[in-house]
């Protein structure tokens, strides 16, 4: 009888043990999908659009004279984008690319890169 009563106590043990694990797993996932989310990814884990100028790879296909279009589909939106007309017959638009710790910015004169400063990687 003993036996039985230790058996029964174990299997509700073991119960909510695996009741408490699978809360605490599921928690888990949407936290992972939470700093996923902040950081530019998919739940997977592949890089997002949000992260697509860290990639120092997509810095190296920049060229002189691409559109600012040509730009975001490289490098993805902007943190900000400031326009300042130097004349009335120019613009400069300067994109930026920050994250806190690597800042880029690339440079455009009447809608076309003029120069750019990489982040440091």
């Amino acid at each position: 009888m003993a036996i039985a009563v230790t058996l029964l106590s174990a299997t509700a043990f073991n119960a909510a043990a695996q009741q408490d694990n699978s809360a605490v797993l599921q928690r888990l996932a949407a936290l992972e999908a939470r700093v996923a989310a902040l950081e530019g990814r998919s739940s997977n884990g592949t890089p997002g659009a949000a992260e697509a100028w860290q990639d120092p790879e997509k810095w190296k296909r920049l060229r002189k004279g691409m559109t600012e279009q040509e730009v975001r589909e490289l490098l993805g939106k902007p943190t900000t984008g400031n326009r300042n007309n130097q004349a009335a017959s120019q613009t400069l638009t300067i994109m930026a690319y920050t994250n806190g710790l690597q800042n880029g910015q690339v440079h455009l004169l009447n809608g076309h890169v003029s120069s750019w400063n990489e982040p440091l990687f």
